[in-house]
């Protein structure tokens, strides 16, 4: 702990991700992280950082209960209260939005008025498309698949006679995937269980039809059973269905690619506006090509015979289906968007694009095109350097506190984009890979004030799927068998199985050395010769292929979806 707050002091500004979930126990958890901006990046990029520092047990799930327990982390963090005087390097806390989030924001800014505050975008997404989707053709779709996962979770029976079904239908008909059992729909990743779960559907499609059909007419299976069964197989061979799963893949594989994106570790708030926005704009190009070109749903409808069945399963109301999904294609987009659009009004849009504008580096040589006045003529004119200023006024107190010379910002950034435009490749560099540049610059010393800034824009939040997966580690470390683990004891279990060192780096002498003269471990025991010091194991090489960066976006992409702010 002791390290990382010395890490996070010289970061000079940290954010706080906070999320809750309910143990083995029936005990309340709260988990913290801290994230803080690393400008130090061994692959001479700029990344945003977090650590998992503690789990507090709040007394009540209220806002007051929250905001307690969010003051008794930060004291573990070195921070004496939450006020003005002893946060004033906080600049952002991430929640997921729930209603006791809602009145805990209310608590922090009624002390703290600059705190940037955001709600998770994985969730705010996946909240979206459940707006969008429900009371569609798509709950029908939705609820197939959960019942089927649970024909099959728990009855290793039935697993291995799907196995043999698929074994003799692989004679006759091609899967896409080796994959045999339907996948679960349902998971702290909503969307991509659901494209995934739709995926299989359309693998085994022919092979799931022929096992239930099988198991409607056991004699074995209760005639109560054998009912649901075939009112549910009825559902199933329905080419709405079949070709909706096909159609919802197409729609929702952009909404997944964003949703896996929202779980790294390093994610700025760049990278994830960025990819929000690639994600609507996939979806309006889907809304603008016929449904025969979507991908999955054309590639289904290639794979149908000349009398309509779908591996050797004859599907029901096929015209119906067809025309139905071809006359609702564009419907269906609008709304996703829509909805993804109206789940940003919680934040403000004006902020989020002066961020963007300071940290997008492709927009730089435009920005310094307009203030040199040779912007085209017909374009509205607009201060470029507006948003540096904005954002000094946003976040004063913090930049003050960090030394920062506000009233310097405008000068040192128009300076800085100089010196870009002129040394550095901002058309083909990644963002970060510009502003490590910048920071490491033997000029950084023109732009100490502008650079503290940076620092402070890459601490903002944006997602808290590092929390889902640590959710996940508590319910493998709290399970019934140690459901009175204590704590202390839970924190540190934490902390070893997501921020400690791995197996082949950890060298175990000084634990030995401190438990064996903890205490006596034995009668008559005489202090023992100290060993000597094992030669720590060799740290891994750190892998120096970078994963392409992801292509950065410009304010029009932003002012076209969302509009001017």
């Amino acid at each position: 702990m002791a390290e990382l707050c010395k890490t996070v002091t010289n970061a000079k500004f940290f954010l706080i991700l906070m999320d809750g979930t309910t143990d083995v126990g029936k005990i309340d958890d709260e988990l913290f992280l801290v994230q803080w901006c690393d400008v130090d990046g061994t692959d001479e990029k700029i990344y945003s950082r977090m650590e998992y520092f503690t789990v507090s047990r709040p007394k009540s799930g209220n806002a007051k209960g929250l905001f307690e327990c969010l003051q008794s982390a930060l004291q573990e963090f070195g921070v004496a209260a939450l006020n003005v005087e002893n946060c004033k390097m906080l600049v952002g806390i991430g929640t997921d939005g729930a209603s006791a989030a809602a009145g805990l924001k209310g608590l922090v800014e009624g002390e703290l008025q600059w705190v940037f505050w955001m709600w998770c975008l994985a969730h705010r997404q996946e909240l979206a498309l459940k707006d969008a989707l429900k009371g569609t053709v798509f709950d029908l779709i939705d609820e197939i698949l959960v019942l089927l996962y649970y024909v099959y979770e728990k009855s290793p029976k039935k697993c291995r006679e799907l196995e043999e079904v698929v074994a003799d239908l692989l004679q006759c008909v091609e899967f896409d995937d080796a994959g045999v059992r339907p996948l679960c729909a349902s998971g702290s990743r909503w969307v991509s269980h659901k494209v995934n779960a739709m995926k299989r559907i359309l693998s085994k499609f022919g092979a799931y039809t022929n096992h239930l059909t099988a198991l409607s007419m056991d004699s074995s299976v209760q005639a109560v059973d054998c009912a649901k069964l075939q009112e549910y197989l009825r559902k199933w061979v329905d080419a709405k269905y079949l070709l909706g799963c096909a159609f919802f893949v197409d729609l929702l594989s952009p909404c997944a690619i964003f949703s896996k994106v929202m779980q790294e570790d390093d994610l700025d708030v760049l990278g994830a506006f960025s990819s929000l926005i690639r994600t609507a704009k996939e979806v309006n190009k889907l809304s603008s090509k016929p449904l025969e070109q979507w991908k999955t749903y054309c590639t289904t409808l290639t794979k149908l015979s000349d009398d309509g069945s779908y591996q050797c399963q004859e599907l029901r109301n096929l015209l119906q289906a067809r025309s139905f999904y071809e006359s609702k294609h564009e419907e269906f987009c609008t709304a996703v968007t829509a909805c993804m659009k109206g789940r940003l009004a919680w934040s403000d849009l004006r902020v989020i694009r002066d961020v963007i504008s300071v940290l997008a580096t492709h927009g730089w040589q435009r920005s310094l095109d307009e203030e040199d006045g040779e912007s085209d003529e017909n374009t509205e004119r607009m201060d470029p350097l507006a948003p540096i200023e904005r954002l000094g006024q946003r976040f004063k107190v913090p930049l003050e506190s960090a030394g920062v010379d506000i009233s310097k910002l405008r000068d040192e950034f128009y300076d800085m984009l100089l010196y870009a435009t002129q040394f550095i490749s901002l058309a083909t560099l990644d963002y970060r890979a510009v502003w490590w540049r910048l920071f490491h610059s033997p000029n950084s010393s023109s732009w100490p004030n502008v650079l503290a800034l940076g620092r402070l824009l890459f601490s903002l939040p944006v997602s808290n799927g590092k929390l889902e997966r640590i959710f996940s580690v508590l319910k493998l470390l709290k399970v019934d068998r140690r459901s009175s683990i204590g704590n202390e004891t839970l924190k540190d279990l934490l902390m070893i199985n997501t921020d400690g060192a791995s197996m082949d780096n950890f060298n175990p002498d000084p634990s030995i050395d401190l438990w064996w003269r903890a205490k006596t471990r034995r009668p008559d025991q005489t202090k023992r010769k100290k060993y000597k010091t094992r030669a720590a194991a060799g740290q891994s090489e750190l892998d120096s292929d970078s994963s392409n960066s992801e292509d950065n976006i410009l304010l029009d992409d932003w002012d076209n979806w969302l509009g001017s702010s």
